[in-house]
């Protein structure tokens, strides 16, 4: 498995991790200190802002609305960004109801300012 592949399926599966310490742990090692995380026009910056962000995300997509995200495979890294697509998928029933492409992050740790 390539690094891209590796950091694509660290950051995607968190995501639907239930234990709220273990995501925390997770934040501290993907993301720099004050990395950010874009969704539309919102902004979550620093590892409190960021962790809100998943939380919410979690507890509205995995614990309450029976979905699981998980990565296309076609994790890329091109100097020093990664880029990977994920989709959102029901558990019932396995349809795909979302499917996207993150900004592209660094390889290693998602930092902030990244040009």
């Amino acid at each position: 498995m390539s690094e891209a592949e590796e950091l694509a399926d660290r950051y995607v599966a968190f995501w639907n991790n239930p234990d709220p310490a273990q995501r925390k742990k997770t934040i501290h090692s993907l993301w720099a200190r004050e990395g950010t995380h874009y969704m539309g026009t919102k902004e979550a910056r620093g590892y409190d802002a960021v962790e809100e962000r998943i939380k919410g995300s979690h507890e509205r997509n995995v614990r309450d609305g029976g979905y699981l995200f998980r990565r296309v495979k076609t994790a890329q890294s091109l100097k020093n960004a990664v880029t990977f697509n994920w989709e959102t998928h029901s558990v019932n029933s396995g349809e795909i109801v979302t499917f996207a492409r993150p900004w592209p992050q660094r390889p290693a740790r998602i930092a902030a300012g990244v040009a």
